[in-house]
């Protein structure tokens, strides 16, 4: 959190680049709901909530705004709990040298039906943690898992050289299991009322939890996977400058705010 005080919050260089919001009706509390409420963001922590604001915006007592705005959140007061570190390993295995030498996979199973899926199929990179949710059938075999890793990680990323599964009795997947915990937890605070729409979510779910920053690499996982942190729908409206309508409503659609009670 001091990193990000001293780095991002009283840089004058960082400051030039950001856009500064005045106290002005409720400007910046919406902000704040764009920045935390919104499905491409995930209702994160504080210290994340500040990261994602402070890419593009600034003001005076950002901190001391995001942490109050933090305290009035419903949904996270209800929906979050204790995050416990996973057991430690049975057997210590091999560093990863670089990204996508090393995954981790596991499945959470047993949920509702959604677009003929039962079952999330969660792959983490080890070096970077850089995740991809997959949907996949309730009944999946070794073939279906197979196609489903070639299609959504080898495509992009090559072939690894291990993969790592709680499926292996001598080890515990302690890294995907703490992944899976946030995904079930960001599903619960978007998933409709009977459950079965989870699926849709899974695109924006990676987007959001590969967006965040994590303070046990000081970046994002997008950052370390691709070099740069992506655009967002807050800086992508901020910055349109060009004179198409359509694209100005698509990236603000993007936008739109999820009203929770």
């Amino acid at each position: 959190m001091q990193r990000i005080r001293e780095g991002l919050l009283h840089d004058p260089q960082a400051k030039r680049k950001r856009i500064y919001v005045p106290r002005w009706d409720n400007l910046r509390r919406e902000l704040l709901k764009e920045c935390h409420d919104s499905k491409w963001a995930g209702h994160p922590g504080t210290h994340r909530t500040l990261a994602l604001m402070s890419e593009a915006y600034y003001w005076p007592q950002m901190l001391e705004d995001v942490d109050s705005f933090m305290q009035t959140c419903l949904i996270c007061q209800q929906d979050k709990t204790l995050q416990k570190q996973p057991g430690g390993l049975l057997e210590p295995l091999p560093v990863p040298t670089r990204p996508w030498e090393s995954l981790s996979m596991d499945f959470i199973v047993s949920l509702p039906k959604s677009e003929g899926c039962g079952s999330i199929l969660v792959v983490v990179d080890k070096f970077i943690k850089y995740a991809t949710f997959i949907p996949a059938l309730a009944d999946f075999n070794v073939e279906e898992v197979a196609r489903l890793f070639l299609k959504h990680v080898v495509k992009y990323w090559g072939i690894p050289k291990s993969i790592i599964s709680d499926r292996d009795t001598h080890f515990t997947n302690g890294q995907t299991e703490q992944v899976n915990a946030l995904l079930e937890l960001y599903l619960r605070h978007y998933v409709s009322a009977n459950q079965r729409d989870w699926a849709k979510l899974l695109d924006v779910a990676q987007f959001s939890y590969n967006l965040q920053w994590s303070k046990s690499i000081w970046s994002s996982h997008f950052e370390l996977a691709t070099g740069q942190q992506p655009m967002t729908p807050n800086t992508v409206v901020s910055g349109y400058t060009g004179s198409s309508l359509t694209a100005y409503k698509t990236a603000n659609e993007w936008q739109e705010n999820n009203e929770l009670a």
